[in-house]
C-alpha cells in the first residue's frame, strides 16, 4: 500500500472535520496565542477519528513510551497511537506559536524512532502491525510559516527558528516529509485575528520503520 498516500488522505478528512466544527463553534477566550491557543488534544483528536474511520483501525489516546533522557528513563506519552493491520502512525500533534513550540516539534521528531514504536508493536496480538510511521501534526495561524515548514534549505528563516530549521533539515535528509494543507479561512475566528485568517496544518511523515520486535 501507499502509506505516505493513505496519511495525506487521512489528514485531509481530519482537516475537513476540523473545518466544519471551527464553521460552528468559537473555542477562542482572549488574545492570540497566549490565552486562547485551541489545545493541541482537539487536534489529536480529529487525526485520530478520521484514522480509525479510514482504516477501519483503532487509536489510543496518551499512550506512554518510555526513554532515556539526560542519563535517566523517563515515561512520556504520545498524543496517539494509531493502528491498522496495513498502516501504524505514531502520532504528535502541537499547536505552533514560537520557537519554544518549533523546538518542542523538533524533540517530538527525534522521540518517534523504532525504539518508541517497537514499545507499542510489541504490545500487539496476535499479529504484530506493519509500516509504521511517526506522524507530527501542527497547526498555526502563520500564513509565513508554511513556506519555512516546507523549505529542504536554511533560507528565509522567520526569527528565532534558526535552531529549530537546523533540526528540521536534518530530519528532512533522515527521509521525514515535510508538508502542508489548508484548513480554511474563518470569518468569526480569534478576537485577535482578522476576520479570513487561515488555520494551516503542518505536517511531517517519518519514513517506514523496521521493527525488530526480538530486541527487548
Amino acid at each position: 500500500m501507499d502509506c505516505i498516500f493513505s496519511i495525506e488522505e487521512i489528514l485531509k478528512a481530519a482537516a475537513e472535520s476540523y473545518r466544519k466544527s471551527l464553521s460552528s463553534f468559537r473555542p477562542w477566550i482572549s488574545t492570540y496565542p497566549r490565552n486562547n491557543v485551541i489545545a493541541e488534544r482537539n487536534i489529536s483528536f480529529h487525526a485520530a477519528r478520521s484514522f480509525c474511520e479510514l482504516t477501519d483501525g483503532y487509536a489510543f489516546m496518551e499512550r506512554e513510551f518510555r526513554q532515556i533522557v539526560d542519563g535517566r528513563e523517563v515515561s512520556l506519552k504520545l498524543d496517539s497511537y494509531c493502528a491498522s493491520p496495513e498502516l501504524t502512525c505514531l502520532l504528535e500533534c502541537k499547536v505552533l506559536v514560537d520557537a519554544n513550540t518549533a523546538n518542542e516539534i523538533m524533540n517530538d521528531i527525534d522521540r518517534l524512532n523504532e525504539d518508541t514504536a517497537r514499545q507499542q508493536v510489541l504490545l500487539h496480538v496476535p499479529v504484530q502491525p506493519r509500516n509504521v510511521h511517526g506522524l507530527i501534526l501542527v497547526e498555526t495561524w502563520k500564513s509565513g510559516l508554511r513556506d519555512w515548514w516546507i523549505s529542504t534549505h536554511n533560507i528565509n528563516i522567520p526569527p528565532n527558528l534558526e535552531g529549530a530549521t537546523e533540526r528540521k533539515v536534518e530530519a528532512q535528509r533522515n527521509g521525514w516529509q515535510f508538508k502542508s494543507t489548508s484548513v480554511g479561512r474563518f470569518e468569526h475566528g480569534s478576537p485577535a485575528l482578522a476576520a479570513g485568517t487561515e488555520c494551516i496544518w503542518l505536517y511531517a511523515i517519518g519514513p517506514c520503520m523496521t521493527i525488530n520486535c526480538d530486541a527487548v
